[in-house]
């Protein structure tokens, strides 16, 4: 999976509390922004690092077994 995939997902699919949640959790503070393609101050909109693609899918995938 590539990180539009996995946005996409995020923003098709759950509800702007469960982002959040997931992204405290996988380490991404900031995903609601991303998902929601916010820009910061200076007018960059806000990015999702390749690093944290792992821990974003393994929280996906656990809230889907549940």
């Amino acid at each position: 999976m590539d990180k539009k995939y996995v946005l996409n997902y995020l923003l098709e699919r759950q509800d702007v509390l469960k982002i959040s949640a997931i992204g405290k959790r996988a380490g991404v503070s900031n995903l609601n922004h991303i998902v929601n393609g916010n820009t910061d101050g200076r007018g960059y909109p806000a990015t999702l690092a390749d690093k944290h693609l792992p821990s974003l899918l393994k929280e996906i995938k656990r809230l889907n077994f549940k």
